[in-house]
Order: C-alpha cells, then structure tokens, then sequence
C-alpha cells in the first residue's frame, strides 16, 4: 500500500448531528495511520474494507434500521435508533466476551473525501441543548480503583497513574500520541469485570494528561522509553516490597488519590522468598505507546518481563505515513466551547466510535483556559469574547513532529528481538511489513486482527481487545507462576 492510498479520506454515514455541530463532515477514521494517534486513521477504498473486515457480516440497510431499532449491537455500540439527534453509545456488552463477535455495519464508508472542520459556532442556547442531551460526563473511579502521582526518578517529573486489581500479573498500558491514560477506562474496566485477576496501571506519559515534568516538551523515543522503564521499576519494586512487609496486606479503599514519593520504592528492593511467587509483567502499547513498550521490552531493564502486546502499529507502514501527516493534522480544530462539544466532536468527526469511551478520554486530553489567554497565532482565538472559557488539547501534535520517525525507526527489529511472549494486534490485515511478514511466518509472534474497529482499538473495540488479552495471557499462562509454565517458548 503506497502513501496516497494509506491516506484516501473516507468517511462512514453519521447520525443525525447535535445542533453545535451540524454540517460537521466526518473524516477518515479507521484502518491504517499510526500517528498521530488523534487524528483519523485513513482507510482502504469502501469496497477494500467489505472484503477485508474478517468475520463482518453484510447487511442491508433494512435490517441494520431493524437492528437499530431494538437497541442491538454489534460492536458493543448500543444506537437506539439511527436517527437520534445524539447517539448513546455503550462501552461494551457485559455477557460472556467469548460471544462477542464484531462486525462493520456500524460504519458506512462513502468514499468521498472530506476534510475536518471545527464545530459549528451556534447559539449558546443550542450548545446548551446538546450538551444536556449527552449528560453528565464520567469520571476516572468509574473505571479505575485508584489514581496516584508517583515521582519514580529524580523527583522532578511526576507522573499521573491510575490503577485496579490488587493480584495476578501486572499489565501496564501505554497510551498513544496525544491521548492519555484515560483511552485505556473502558477495557480496564471490561479487565476488572474479567475472570482473570489481574493488576492493571496506566500511566500519562510525560507532556500528557496530568502528568507534570520539568522538560515536557521533548518527547524523544529514548526519554519516553526511560520514563516507561522507571515507571514499571518503580511500582514493581514497591509491589515487591509491600508483599514483603509483615503490613503487606493492608487494604485500600477503592478509587484512592495518593501521591508516592517514598524513596525506597525506586530500586533495590529484592525478592527474598521463593522466586516462583514473582508475578510477570506485561506491557501493552497503542501506536506510539505501542513503539516504546517494543524498546522498554527490549532494553532488558524489564523486570520480570514475560509478555509484549502492541496495537495497531508496525514501523514500516508508519514511516510511510510520515510526509502526509503534518497536512492532515493541521486540519483539525484548536479549541472547543465545551468538553461535551469535544467529544461530540470526536464521534461525528468518526476519531472514535464508542461513545462511552470518548465521555472519559477526551476531556483528559484538552486543558481549560480563555480565549484571550491563547496566543494571538491561535487558530480560532479571536472569534469570541476576550474572557470566554474555551478548551484546547493539552498536546500539541504538530509541535511532536521532529520525533516522529525516531518512535518507529527500528521498532521492528527490537520487536522481534524481545525476550517474551508477543502478539501484534491490528485493526486490518494489511499492517505488517516484510520483516515482520517473515518472522510471523517463522511462528515468531502472534498475530490478531480486531475487524470493525478504527486505529485506537482499545477505545473502539475494548470488549474484543480484552477477549484478546485475556486469550493471550491464558495461552501462555502468564497468570499461573513460572514453574507451571515450563516448556513454553519466550519469544
């Protein structure tokens, strides 16, 4: 697939707009683009996606109307009916995942190009009725039982990390360009909910979300795989230490804020006792979280490293995305009125299909400040009263564009030369590039196609990737101890 074809801008048949984004064309979201990872992925042609959306199912308009109407999904996404003047969409269903099978017919591509557009201006009494109708948003300890800043290393950078579980493995989740910890809720929740114990972290790499660094501006592939590495050493070392403690098992109150700052929790804490009763550790990363999971697996500073999961990005087709994607990431709107505007916004723009996720990740991504504030340069500053409050994104994507390449140059290679488990886990089955094509013919990784979902997987699809994750754990027994795990092969 050459550069034109991976950015042909497609879009799906929405429902009916909110008034303070009517007109709003959707833009591509979906198969193929690597970063930044809030822009629309671009797509292959509509008659490409039909044939290539594994499983998916091909239904007529009469009976997707039909579907609709009695309040079924099919992508964990519940639309009371598609002419709903605001979808309410679900995070995912609650029965058995294994019975949870997505298909495509939730998205229409037309094949026209669009380009993105900010949100309509309206009338304040307008933005008032849209925002009423999507209600209240959600909050973190909705998903998560515990949200802590931890300084894992200088005691300079504080980062933002939430958490669940208090046994099993331990899974740290890495977000992409420009989302936050938060893109992770909905699964983490689904993984909560789950058969399998496990203890889950997400974190907000530095310049994102809540976290606070002295240098937040330098987001070098090296910097944001040390921070990583000194993250997971840091709550590996303090779990060791806490189960160690005649106190160990002192319990928490779920959804807890703390802030961590003990000293003795960023290194040297041994293991005593039977090394058998260690827990592994498995990194999961989407799209830039995706490439610097592969280089903290990698490195070898891991501890207890024995599972590498990567969403929806392989070197080779991201670096041919490159030169198209200052262009497309340019077109998208600097600000909103409101939260809810956003993440309105973000749905009908087709960035994400699932709602309920979008409810909890987006605000996490924009800061609240006036438009008299914002620079003069601004796009959109002037167009309102000096002392309104209006949203920006906490991230500015374009200024990220001299570390593009250096997040996925010679990520196929530390890919593959990780000492663990891996499954690569794509939205499309046109992903991988030569180098992986043949080490995934030589039974060196695993590989799993998510079909109906757009680039950010976990946030589209957070059912069917935690049937994925909990496949691949069980697989490889990654929740039973080393001991009972002879035999199989690390990668």
């Amino acid at each position: 697939m050459d550069a034109s074809e991976l950015f042909s801008i497609s879009s799906r048949q929405p429902a009916r707009m909110p008034p303070d984004i009517k007109e709003l064309p959707p833009i591509t979201r979906g198969r193929s683009s690597n970063l930044p990872d809030r822009v629309g992925s671009p797509s292959a042609s509509p008659h490409q996606s039909r044939r290539k959306s594994a499983g998916c199912s091909m239904r007529t308009v009469k009976e997707e109307r039909q579907q609709a109407d009695a309040g079924l999904s099919a992508e964990g996404i519940t639309c009371r009916n598609s002419q709903d003047s605001d979808r309410e969409i679900a995070d995912g269903p609650k029965e058995d995942l294994r019975q949870h099978r997505p298909h495509s017919s939730a998205r229409h591509r037309s094949g026209r190009n669009h380009e993105p557009a900010a949100p309509h201006s309206g009338s304040s009494s307008r933005r008032s009725s849209c925002n009423a109708s999507c209600g209240p948003l959600p909050t973190w300890d909705e998903f998560f039982e515990k949200r802590e800043d931890i300084r894992p290393s200088d005691g300079k950078d504080t980062f933002r990390v939430y958490s669940s579980g208090s046994s099993g493995p331990l899974l740290f989740l890495l977000h992409g360009a420009g989302h936050t910890a938060l893109s992770w809720a909905c699964f983490t929740r689904l993984l909560r909910d789950g058969p399998l114990p496990l203890r889950v972290f997400a974190y907000d790499a530095r310049g994102h979300g809540a976290t606070t660094c002295a240098d937040s501006k330098t987001l070098s592939a090296e910097i944001l795989t040390e921070d990583g590495i000194a993250i997971v050493q840091y709550i590996f070392n303090r779990m060791v230490r806490e189960e160690l403690s005649p106190d160990g098992d002192q319990q928490e109150e779920p959804a807890q804020e703390c802030t961590a700052t003990d000293e003795s929790a960023k290194g040297g804490s041994k293991w005593h006792g039977d090394a058998d009763s260690l827990p592994s550790v498995i990194l999961v990363g989407h799209s830039m979280g995706g490439a610097i999971a592969t280089r903290m697996a990698a490195s070898g500073r891991v501890p207890q490293l024995h599972g590498l999961m990567v969403l929806d990005v392989v070197e080779g087709t991201a670096l041919a995305a490159l030169p198209q994607m200052a262009a497309f990431v340019s077109r998208f709107p600097s600000l909103f009125t409101s939260c809810k505007e956003a993440v309105n916004w973000s749905i009908f723009a087709g960035l994400l299909c699932n709602k309920s996720s979008a409810a909890i990740s987006i605000p996490s991504q924009l800061v609240k400040t006036t438009r008299g504030a914002l620079p003069a340069s601004h796009k959109g500053a002037e167009k309102g009263p000096p002392d309104e409050e209006v949203w920006t994104w906490r991230v500015d994507v374009m200024a990220t564009e001299p570390y593009w390449e250096g997040w996925f140059r010679g990520m196929s290679q530390a890919f593959l030369s990780s000492r663990c488990v891996k499954i690569l886990i794509c939205s499309s089955s046109d992903r991988l590039d030569k180098e992986l094509m043949i080490a995934h013919m030589q039974g060196k990784f695993q590989v799993q196609i998510v079909s109906g979902s757009g680039h950010v997987i976990e946030e589209d699809q957070p059912a069917e990737l935690c049937r994925v994750v909990q496949t691949f754990i069980t697989r490889y027994r990654l929740h039973l101890p080393p001991s009972q795990r002879a035999g199989l092969v690390r990668g």
